[in-house]
């Protein structure tokens, strides 16, 4: 029945709005739309299709959900892009979607403090199975000054690049070139991070340290990657002229995610790298 409802809907490629003017209002009101439901579906066979990966290492379904699910995001952002462009994002509806967006990262928080959480809950006291020492006997923790000391400066400076390129846009000046940096930047955070991945001498099946660590660590390069394509977006955008100086709220969300994902690896530094090793 999914893959019936996933193949009738996906093909859709948008969704026409309709602004229903019941007396004076500065907001808008659009017209119905299949991908909350449909994005729901994909998002539940994706979570299962992982499960089937982790349990039987069948990959294909997860592989599928995967890009179904990104090609039905990409369809509802052009619908968003396109309300945008039509004039229908007034200052209040931008700042409802500013709000909305804020309420997205604070569930990313509640996220990481519950990584957080297990992660001081197994370091803080560990078991008489872990000989009572964090890091447990026979665990190589990795070099805090090597590779994730370079990754952190690297990430610190794509905020600070950041935050010059939206400064350029409020200037009416051209933020292409820093903002492409700051993706530069963030790539090559990417990379150090599977390099790091790739010589460390414990992998995810190595106890509880080795779970936890690739778990904190892989989730937060995997939000790095969200927000590295959220900024190559916001490039393609600035590059068509869909943003000015008073009409970015697309931009403004990507560097609140882009300065939260600093705020977070910072805390992973110093937690898991630092006092963890």
């Amino acid at each position: 029945m999914y893959i019936i409802i996933s193949m009738l809907f996906l093909g859709i490629s948008g969704e026409k709005h309709t602004i229903y003017n019941f007396g004076y209002s500065p907001a808008h009101i659009v017209g119905g739309s299949p991908y909350p439901f449909i994005v729901s579906l994909h998002l539940l066979f994706l979570s299962s299709s992982v499960l089937m990966w982790f349990k039987w290492s069948c990959i294909f379904f997860m592989l599928w959900g995967g890009l179904s699910f990104l090609y039905l995001l990409v369809l509802w952002a052009k619908d968003v892009v396109l309300e945008g462009l039509s004039g229908n994002h007034n200052l209040v509806v931008q700042m409802g979607l500013l709000y909305a967006f804020v309420l997205f990262i604070f569930s990313e928080v509640i996220f990481f403090f519950r990584v957080f959480w297990v992660f001081f809950d197994a370091s803080l006291s560990p078991s008489i199975e872990l000989g009572c020492v964090w890091p447990p006997y026979g665990m190589e923790s990795p070099n805090y000054l090597g590779v994730p000391l370079l990754g952190t400066v690297v990430l610190l400076r794509s905020g600070v690049v950041a935050s010059l390129s939206h400064s350029r846009l409020l200037s009416n000046v051209s933020a292409s070139w820093s903002l492409f940096v700051c993706i530069l930047f963030s790539f090559i955070f990417l990379y150090l991070q599977v390099y790091e991945y790739y010589w460390l001498p414990f992998d995810i099946r190595d106890g509880v340290y080795g779970s936890i660590f690739f778990f904190s660590t892989g989730f937060y390069g995997l939000h790095v990657f969200f927000g590295s394509v959220f900024l190559l977006i916001c490039l393609v955008r600035l590059n068509l002229m869909h943003f000015s100086s008073f009409h970015h709220v697309g931009f403004t969300c990507a560097l609140l995610y882009w300065h939260f994902v600093d705020v977070v690896w910072i805390g992973l530094y110093l937690a898991v790298y630092w006092w963890g090793g």
